[in-house]
Order: C-alpha cells, then structure tokens, then sequence
C-alpha cells in the first residue's frame, strides 16, 4: 500500500512539469502561435527546471541513492531549495550539523517537502536537527495561515514525549499518528499516556488470515508474523503495567 501511495505521489508531482513541456512544444507547434513563442519557450525552461529539481530530489528522498552514504547537509539544502523555488512559503534552514547519514536524509528531505505541502497559502517552512543524549531528533515546523509541526525520531515513547513539549508551545493538542497498523496500537498509547489526542493513521493494512488447513502448516512467513504479533501484545501488555 506503502509503494502504491508513494508511486501516485510521484506521478502527481512529475506529471505537472512533464505537461507543461508538452505544453510549451505544441505551442511552438503551432503556425499561428508566433506570437506566443517567447512565452512558450518560457514554459518549456521553468517546467523543465522543476522537473529536474524534482527528479534529483526524489532520487535522495526516495531512491537508493542515499543507502549507506553520509551526506553533506550543504547538498541536502541544495536539494531542499530546489523543492521550495516552486511552492509559495520559504525555507529556514536551521540545521547545523555538517553531515547526516542515508536514513537521516531521507527523513529531513521528506519532512521539509511534506512542511512545504503543508503550507498551500505560504509562510515559513523552518527545518533543524538536534542531537542530544546520542539521538538524533529532526524537526520541521510550517508556520503560515495553517500551521503544523512535523517529528520522525527514535520509539513510539520518545516521539509522544518530544511531541507533547513542541505540540503544546504552539496550542496543538491533537495529532495524527502514522504507523504500520502491527504497532498502531502500542504507539497509541503512548501519545494518549502523554496526554495528546492521537488520531490513528495506519499503514500497511494487511488482509484478515484465511483459515484454511495449509494456514495451519508451519512456514517461515507464519514464524515472522507470529513474531511480530507477539512483540506488540507483549509491549501492549507492558505499557498497560506500567
């Protein structure tokens, strides 16, 4: 479900710049649009301008560009105002450390796009990285007309815990949490224990077991979701106790 949300997101985005160079070609196409070839050929250049910024954007966010490499946070805010030429609100980039690794990027990257998306009116998109006690913690904050603050770090319990302190600077008591649907529950309970209402929003809905007799027969897939399964009724059961 992951793969097909995140494969319509990037022919959203790709079909937009892609339709404008098509656009602006059929416009030069045209025996009578000489008068409006300066304004084609400005349509062909922005929409591939986006394109490409787009493109080597996604191939960090998205792509395995970034397993296993370090990245200089200096390219990272090249990339990220790559995305912000083409949205109304602007980018604070507010991130001192020098490098980060893979994972890391991706995450920075896909938070400051999804702060970007978050402000169709305009305003600030601030993106920061801390680090403390050895955790990384990113941050991405839109503060606009609608307002959000975004967090991806560590377990379910440091999450709510960070959130409920940044959440409640700026008057927000609600959150949505997004999740495999496996872990939807015991991440719950730890946003509710911290006192936020937390909406869930799971991922990776998987289909209801059909109990037919080679459901019963032992396999390394049924070992593994048996494992998984019985990690989350156990940390359910462990917070419950505590």
């Amino acid at each position: 479900m992951l793969a097909r949300l995140l494969a319509g997101r990037l022919c959203h985005d790709l079909m937009s710049p892609a339709s404008g160079i098509v656009s602006g070609l059929d416009f030069l196409d045209d025996p009578g649009g000489e008068e409006m070839r300066a304004e084609a050929m400005g349509l062909i250049a922005s929409s591939a301008r986006k394109l490409m910024d787009l493109l080597v954007f996604y191939r960090v966010a998205v792509g395995g560009y970034a397993e296993g490499e370090a990245f200089d946070t200096a390219q990272l805010r090249t990339l990220t105002e790559g995305i912000f030429a083409h949205v109304r609100p602007s980018l604070d980039w507010a991130v001192d450390a020098s490098a980060l690794s893979g994972e890391a990027a991706r995450a920075l990257l896909n938070l400051a796009q999804i702060a970007a998306g978050a402000l169709a009116l305009g305003g600030v998109a601030r993106i920061s990285v801390r680090r403390e006690n050895g955790r990384l913690t990113i941050v991405a904050e839109a503060d606009g007309p609608r307002q959000a603050t975004l967090i991806a770090t560590g377990s379910e319990v440091a999450i709510a815990q960070d959130a409920r302190g940044l959440l409640a600077a700026d008057g927000i008591g609600a959150v949505y949490v997004v999740t495999h649907a496996w872990h939807m529950r015991r991440a719950l309970i730890a946003f509710r224990h911290f006192g936020l209402a937390a909406t869930p929003a799971p991922t990776e809905l998987d289909a209801p077991p059909r109990f037919t007799l080679a459901a019963f027969i032992p396999s390394l897939a049924g070992w593994r979701m048996s494992y998984y399964g019985l990690h989350e009724w156990i940390g359910c059961a462990y917070y419950a106790w505590r």
